[in-house]
């Protein structure tokens, strides 16, 4: 079952993008600050949506699916956006 639009939040997806830069769950989990079952955690539940496998979970770590690295673009422009509005 995909989870509704309102249901995805900043926080999973800045997760999410985390593990593209990072390379693993618990490199990005340092880099943010948390746990590593917080970051499998959250990919998991951005996994729920049908087709949405982002990562196949190899010995030599996470690689992420075409899905995920046609997403790591967005989100990229998504997190600048966020910032220009901090800023």
């Amino acid at each position: 079952m995909q989870p509704p639009l309102d249901a995805l939040r900043w926080d999973d997806l800045r997760v999410l993008l985390a593990v593209l830069r990072e390379g693993s769950f618990s490199a990005a989990a340092s880099v943010l600050e948390v746990e590593q079952s917080t970051v499998s955690r959250r990919i998991a539940a951005l996994e729920l949506a049908p087709g949405a496998t982002l990562f196949d979970r190899l010995r030599t770590g996470p690689r992420p699916t075409e899905l995920a690295a046609a997403l790591r673009v967005r989100l990229e422009r998504v997190e600048a956006d966020v910032h220009a509005v901090l800023d």
